[in-house]
Parts: structure tokens; sequence; C-alpha cells
């Protein structure tokens, strides 16, 4: 048993091993994080004026991302896309109801609204309680009348 171990101990150690990759002294090179643009800066800005309800600022920030895609795209810059997001965040400044549904519009006639924001804001434009109101009401006298007039038919055979 002694013997199989010494065996297969020397033919284990018998090939070299693989030579080391670089100078084994030398540090890994690290990964920096990219620094923050005119665009990181403007979202933060709109970020900020969004948690503080401050629309005005929210406004500028808005408008500063707005400048900046434009400028990038004059310059042949791909754009950062954050133009209708910023015009969206916006909107949820402004009270709930008929102004917030008509902002909301506005930024879904957008050329650049990608499509998974394009349908949330198309659902929220949709989402009016008074012509749901109008719905239900409606169907709630189809019901009626309807229940009625079956009832009248079925009576006359």
């Amino acid at each position: 048993m002694a013997h199989v171990v010494l065996a297969a101990s020397w033919l284990g150690c018998a090939t070299a091993g693989a030579p080391p990759v670089g100078d084994p002294m030398e540090q890994a090179p690290r990964l920096s994080a990219p620094l923050p643009d005119d665009a990181d800066r403007a979202a933060r800005d709109l970020a900020v004026a969004l948690l503080g309800s401050d629309a005005a600022a929210a406004q500028r920030a808005a408008d500063a991302l707005e400048a900046i895609e434009a400028a990038r795209a004059e310059q042949g810059e791909p754009c950062t896309g954050l133009a209708a997001y910023a015009r969206d965040a916006e909107t949820a400044l402004l009270p709930a109801g008929a102004e917030r549904r008509a902002a909301q519009a506005r930024v879904l006639e957008r050329k650049d609204v990608p499509p998974e924001l394009a349908s949330r804001i198309a659902q929220d434009v949709a989402d009016d309680p008074l012509a749901l109101a109008r719905k239900r009401i409606r169907e709630d006298r189809i019901e009626r009348w309807g229940g009625s007039a079956n009832e009248l038919s079925e009576g006359l055979g």
C-alpha cells in the first residue's frame, strides 16, 4: 500500500506545472468607476428636485438633460435616453388628475420615448376616473334595462 501511494505521488509530481502568467509581484490592474458627466449630474439634480418636490428645479434639470441630448445629437454621440424619462418624472410633481394626464400625453407625443415608457404612460393617460365612472354608469343602465326587457320578453314567450 505504501508503494502505491509513493508511486502515485511520484507520477503526480513528474510533470511540471503551468508557468505563471505575468509578474507575480505586480499588482493586478483595477478598473475604476467612470467619472460622472454632465448628464449624470443633471440626472442627480432631477432626482434631488423630485425628492424635494421642487417643480422649478425639476424643470431646470429636465431642460438641462434636453440640452445635453441635443448637444450629443449635434456631435454625433449616442444619446443617453434620459430626456424622455426626465419629462415623465417631472409630471409626477403635478397634482393627480386632468393636468397630470395632459402633461403625460404631451410626453407621449415625443419622438424619443422608449416603447416600455410609452406603454406605461399610455396606461396612465387612459386611467381617467371620470371616464371609468361614466362607463360603469352606462353598464349599470344597460343591465337594469336589459334585465327588465329580458323579463318582459320571457313573459311574452
